[in-house]
């Protein structure tokens, strides 16, 4: 059973067209997030990135990575700031190299219409299909790197991903499957 978002009625905006010329990362900064290949990654394909969060490698990473032209630390955001990191992007990132069981972050971006480049890991794939981002093998600098650029490159229908996503991640959805799964149906 998925994690649900808001079907807030301020919130059906959020796939307009608002693309910027960026791709993000939102979370936590730390070893198991995969953060550190996601910034060679990002270098490698010579990307922008704007990345949003804080936790135990930030300052180990904007000591590596601060003078990258590409790389862009925002530090921690608050709600309204993450959602509109996430509907300007192209695409976010989900990293992990840790099994997610449902990382909220992907069903977030999805419920913006912003497609997903995550980690092949966990509970990630059950989120992402060709229609609303791609997969890369967990832990691969080179093959993160390739997704990047390749999704980088594709035109999506941003609206029919926010669609989907809002249909498949309503909060109605997530209770009536709470419900089923308390009644024993």
């Amino acid at each position: 059973m998925c994690n649900f978002v808001d079907e807030s009625p301020e919130g059906r905006d959020d796939a307009a067209p608002r693309r910027g010329d960026y791709c993000c990362y939102v979370g936590r900064l730390s070893e198991e997030k995969g953060v550190d290949r996601l910034m060679k990654a990002a270098t490698m394909s010579s990307l922008p990135l704007k990345v949003a969060g804080d936790g135990p490698l930030s300052d180990e990473l904007k000591s590596r990575y601060g003078d990258c032209r590409n790389v862009e630390f925002l530090g921690k955001l608050d709600r309204e700031g993450v959602m509109e990191l996430i509907r300007g992007a192209r695409f976010s990132v989900v990293p992990s190299e840790c099994w997610e069981n449902n990382p909220l972050s992907a069903i977030e971006s999805l419920s913006c219409g912003t497609p997903v480049v995550g980690a092949a890991t966990g509970g990630i794939p059950e989120l992402i299909d060709c229609s609303n981002g791609r997969l890369f093998m967990s832990g691969d600098v080179d093959d993160l790197a390739r997704a990047m650029k390749e999704e980088w490159r594709s035109l999506r229908d941003n609206e029919a991903i926010a669609r989907d996503a809002r249909a498949r991640f309503s909060a109605s959805r997530h209770y009536d499957s709470l419900m089923r799964i308390y009644s024993g149906s």
